[in-house]
């Protein structure tokens, strides 16, 4: 299955605040049933020791320290909605340009998954974007490997799949979880069950006005193509008529280029002009995820 992108809504100015990448509403199997997938991440997933296993509902999502007014929001949009049955039997992958992602799909009546990911869109509806990265909407999926060539993904998802055992849990709660770095593991901060039980509230958000550490100059840019370079960012952004003091490509163990950078603008100011002119803007190609 390939990832066709579509334009991602931009950010705006009348939005109640700036979506971030270092939060996400998820859905998580419980801990009973992770040891199997947890064998296969701990190989080919990249983001094992950041992520736990999970299905994204929102992401990117509201910042930490507005996790204590959202959370009513994400509450009341679940209030109606009963725990159903998800069962992970079968694999499939996305493609990205070089490499591929291999995923487990969640088997429900009813789409109770899309369900619960339009109510929780409904109520924070400028959190839209899984919605919009492909003509086919959002699509649930539970990551487990992305470090597989085009040549090995066939073979590899065939290989997974005749040694899979079907998993099942009940879905009767959905997390809202942050990291503070991007390098940092995300932490659980509210569990919010599906139906009339309270909100738990498992870590304490900073207050708004708590000074956080990250720099508010920096952004973090996703979605690149594996040709992007400094120099080609630099006239991207000054198009924009907007000067990068940094910019921070990563690579991977091989050399390879990854498809997300740091950037580092000269003040605060810029970087939320490079916000609201460059996020789902077209670059080389693709459309780009320009956040905080």
């Amino acid at each position: 299955m390939a990832a066709h992108q579509r334009n991602n809504r931009q950010t705006s100015a009348q939005d109640p605040w700036p979506k971030v990448v270092k939060s996400a509403l998820i859905l998580m199997p419980p801990h009973s049933v992770w040891d199997p997938i947890q064998e296969i991440r701990r190989v080919h997933d990249k983001g094992y020791v950041r992520w736990m296993p999970h299905i994204n509902l929102l992401y990117p999502f509201a910042p930490v320290e507005k996790f204590p007014e959202v959370v009513d929001q994400i509450k009341d949009a679940v209030k109606n909605l009963e725990p159903f049955s998800v069962k992970f039997s079968k694999f499939e992958h996305f493609k990205h340009g070089s490499y591929c992602t291999l995923w487990l799909g969640p088997e429900t009546e009813n789409q109770n998954v899309h369900r619960l990911q339009a109510a929780v869109e409904a109520a924070v509806p400028h959190c839209d974007d899984l919605s919009r990265l492909s003509e086919a909407g959002f699509t649930p999926h539970l990551s487990v490997g992305n470090d597989f060539s085009k040549q090995q993904i066939n073979s590899a998802q065939a290989q997974f799949q005749a040694d899979w055992q079907p998993i099942e849990f009940t879905c009767s709660e959905i997390y809202m979880i942050a990291r503070a770095g991007f390098d940092d593991p995300f932490e659980i901060y509210y569990r919010v069950p599906l139906g009339s039980d309270p909100v738990e509230q498992l870590k304490v958000p900073p207050a708004a006005d708590t000074p956080r550490g990250p720099d508010p100059k920096a952004l973090f840019v996703a979605n690149l193509t594996h040709q992007a370079s400094e120099e080609s960012l630099r006239q991207f952004f000054g198009n924009a008529g907007l000067n990068p003091s940094e910019i921070k490509l990563i690579h991977d163990a091989n050399g390879r280029l990854k498809n997300f950078c740091f950037i580092t603008m000269s003040t605060s100011e810029d970087a939320q002009r490079a916000i609201q002119q460059l996020d789902g803007q077209s670059f080389q190609g693709k459309t780009i995820k320009v956040a905080p």
